[in-house]
């Protein structure tokens, strides 16, 4: 920066247009400090804003270079195949255990080769993840906060189910109970009813054989002609 003193006002003071010399006009010293500090501020402001306006953009590159092929959203644990493609944990694994419950061929999302780990395989990408830790700080936190959410509220659920299950477990106990009772009583019966019914078939033989030996008595029609004239 060249400054050129001359005895003029403060008002009066004229930058050059040359671009990289900057001259004005002051009365003193203190003037021209001022002048050159005022300068250099502007000068490292704009080479701030240049910076910033860098990262940013850089930023938004990684960004599009960090997204998973299949949620679409920034990696969260990634996770990298033999073929080299990243995704988030969670969805390579939801995709290989749908794979696995088709019985179909699980294959990458992205290049269609060939999976040949299962999900307990997985093997999160350490350097990637610390990577997205220190440039999106705020998304992991979210993501982080998403899955703890998610994982409390299938734990109410799964506390649920087996209130759920304890409670039918408890019925379904009584309801044996009673109709064991039940067939306990209607079997009770049936040996009863069994009983009975040869009872009755002992007493039709025995008046049967009675009968019989009554028939092939001599005296027995006899007998019978001594009730009839007593009639």
């Amino acid at each position: 920066m060249e400054v050129i003193v001359n005895k003029r006002k403060a008002s009066d003071i004229i930058p050059s247009s040359e671009p990289a010399t900057k001259k004005v006009f002051v009365d003193d010293e203190s003037e021209i400090d001022f002048a050159s500090e005022q300068y250099s501020e502007s000068v490292f402001d704009l080479n701030i804003v240049e910076d910033e306006l860098t990262c940013e953009d850089t930023v938004a590159n990684m960004k599009d270079g960090m997204t998973c092929a299949i949620c679409l959203e920034l990696y969260f644990r990634p996770c990298s195949l033999v073929c080299g493609h990243t995704f988030c944990k969670g969805c390579i694994s939801k995709h290989i255990k749908t794979a696995e419950h088709q019985k179909k061929e699980c294959s990458c999302p992205t290049c269609r080769d060939s999976i040949v780990i299962s999900c307990g395989q997985l093997r999160e990408n350490i350097a990637l993840k610390s990577l997205i830790c220190d440039y999106f700080p705020t998304k992991v936190q979210e993501a982080e906060l998403s899955l703890f959410e998610q994982a409390k509220q299938t734990h109410t659920d799964i506390i649920d189910s087996r209130n759920r299950l304890i409670l039918y477990k408890s019925q379904t106990e009584e309801l044996k109970k009673h109709y064991d009772d039940l067939y306990d009583m209607l079997e009770n019966k049936r040996k009863q009813h069994r009983q009975a019914t040869k009872n009755c078939e002992i007493e039709y033989k025995r008046a049967l054989a009675l009968k019989h030996d009554l028939e092939s008595n001599p005296v027995y029609p006899t007998f019978l002609q001594s009730l009839g004239d007593s009639k």
